[in-house]
């Protein structure tokens, strides 16, 4: 098995940060801090993050894709729903299909399909089981709930023959493989493809690479695994921070892997123990990937403006 180690490469540490992705438009690295209603974006010179640059929102803020237009900012999920949050900080709600909630359940990560569709599923605050949703946004008023009874909702990928889509649920500890159209966006036949038994954690935040395999954070592990369509490990990142919530394959080859950790939840002695708890971490990994999927209204029909 290939083992990799990373490094961090950020000089500031976050709460929760979540949800990196490579934007090959700009050549920036962005992502949120969720609890602090922070997207960030930054530059790479090749070893560490540069020029930061935040944008702060009144909001729990969880997951992003830039807007095909990149002067129009992103659309983002955020507490209870979807919106588009331009470069001042304004918020747009598009849907907000968890507001009947009471405030208990909150949005999670999200990521664009090929056809620039945005997804982006929810989670109970305290983590009760079933509780969650996966959400496709539908334009305008308009949204779909994909799967219902999942804990914690996280990462998606697509392959790219786009006819399979996979999806990780914390909290039962599974990655999913559903198949996939394009032309709809409609997915079946859900099967689990990995089980991860790891004691007080799960599969968290995935990308792709060119050649298919899923690169998964394991919360709670200390470790990004490689696993292939067929659900093999074949590969694992560790790094000395046991919350790395997601990874994004990027910089100027698409062979860095950027990973977001998380510092939420730890006792005093353990964040004590893991100085590095909350910063970003870079490996350069053999296999590239591709940027991030921006969101394209056009893929789901008229949206505010």
């Amino acid at each position: 098995m290939k083992a990799y180690t990373a490094q961090p490469v950020s000089d500031d540490r976050y709460v929760l940060g979540e949800c990196c992705r490579w934007d090959g438009v700009t050549n920036r690295l962005n992502w949120v801090d969720v609890f602090t209603g922070r997207l960030l974006t930054a530059r790479w010179d090749g070893a560490r993050l540069t020029d930061v640059a935040t944008v702060t929102v009144p909001a729990h803020l969880t997951a992003l894709a830039p807007h095909r237009d990149r002067e129009r900012g992103w659309v983002v999920a955020a507490n209870q729903g979807i919106a588009l949050l331009g470069h001042d900080g304004t918020l747009t709600w598009l849907v907000e299909p968890e507001a009947g909630g009471a405030g208990r359940i909150r949005m999670n990560d999200g990521a664009c399909d090929p056809a620039g569709r945005f997804w982006a599923g929810s989670m109970a605050y305290d983590e009760s089981p079933g509780a969650g949703a996966l959400y496709r946004y539908d334009g305008g008023d308009r949204y779909t709930r994909v799967l219902e009874q999942v804990t914690i909702s996280n990462g998606l990928a697509w392959s790219s023959d786009n006819t399979r889509m996979y999806y990780a649920d914390t909290g039962d500890q599974t990655i999913s493989v559903l198949d996939y159209d394009h032309a709809t966006g409609n997915v079946t036949s859900r099967r689990t493809l990995v089980t991860v038994n790891q004691r007080g954690g799960g599969p968290d935040g995935m990308c792709i690479d060119s050649e298919g395999c899923l690169w998964v954070a394991i919360w709670g592990a200390g470790e990004v695994r490689r696993y292939t369509p067929a659900g093999e490990q074949v590969a694992v990142v560790t790094l000395d921070a046991t919350q790395p919530t997601c990874p994004a394959l990027g910089g100027e080859s698409g062979q860095t892997l950027f990973i977001t950790t998380a510092q939420e939840g730890l006792p005093e002695e353990l964040l004590a123990a893991q100085p590095d708890a909350g910063r970003l971490f870079a490996t350069q990994v053999d296999v590239p990937g591709p940027a991030v999927q921006a969101w394209d209204p056009a893929a789901t029909g008229p949206a505010p403006l």
